[in-house]
């Protein structure tokens, strides 16, 4: 029996198995490599984290909600703390004007081989999970080719945002198998197609520091308002003010 079972190779399940303080374990994932949506990251380059301490990071997020929920989290490992971490651990970091922090190389492939060379457990990949079924001490994980018992189970799978780099959300049904409540899911941090979309020949041209309001067909009050820089696509609008408020959109 294993001590534990990371399910998900990405940047979260990467993180824990460099972590881990057994060798005893595994990293479960269901793609031919791991870390691929780890590859696409800052264009490339891999935005690792920023400088903001953590009171002015929380104020990016778009809720109350949202931001109740990651302060735990951000209290406990800040940013800080992540850049301390890839520094003692031997990944020389780069920290731009605006703040963000990049490997000095600015290649994300660099971050994820430093990931993986960092792993406590064997990393095993093309590992599609069929089932997972408790234990009375711990968990019983079945692939279309193996099963292994683990005492502890760490679920990384990510969301549903990127199919083609794994985050396809299957990990939801496993947590759902699990008795876990799931929110229903809305697309975020994403790009705005509009209909008949009369700016068209204006695609990759940016508006800088623009106030947006959002409304309502036929309301005269905007339901968001946000500042902030605004890309012009060939079918529709993108760029931070466009993103951060996609999930309300």
């Amino acid at each position: 029996m294993y001590d534990v079972i990371i399910i998900g190779g990405g940047a979260a399940g990467l993180f824990a198995a460099a972590n881990l303080k057994t060798h005893n374990g595994l990293v479960l994932d269901h793609c031919p490599e791991v870390g691929r949506k780890l590859l696409i990251t800052g264009s490339g380059q891999c935005n690792l984290t920023n400088t903001l301490p953590t009171d002015s990071f929380l104020t990016h997020f778009g809720s109350k909600q949202q931001r109740n929920f990651l302060l735990p989290a951000l209290q406990n490992f800040t940013t800080k703390n992540l850049y301390d971490w890839f520094e003692q651990q031997g990944l020389p970091l780069l920290v731009r004007e605006d703040g963000k922090v990049f490997p000095k190389s600015l290649d994300a492939r660099d971050v994820r081989s430093f990931l993986i060379r960092l792993s406590k457990v064997q990393i095993i990949t093309n590992a599609h999970i069929t089932s997972i079924t408790p234990l009375e001490q711990g968990f019983l994980i079945a692939t279309a080719n193996a099963a292994y018992e683990t005492r502890n189970l760490i679920l990384a799978t990510g969301g549903m945002s990127y199919p083609r780099t794994g985050s396809d959300g299957s990990g939801y049904e496993l947590a759902k198998a699990l008795g876990h409540s799931i929110v229903p899911l809305k697309p975020g941090l994403t790009a705005i197609s509009i209909t008949d979309h009369p700016f068209r020949h204006l695609a990759g041209n940016a508006v800088r520091d623009a106030f947006v309001s959002f409304y309502h067909s036929g309301e005269n009050a905007a339901y968001e308002q946000r500042r902030g820089d605004v890309l012009f696509t060939h079918d529709g609008l993108s760029g931070p003010a466009i993103l951060s408020s996609s999930r309300l959109v």
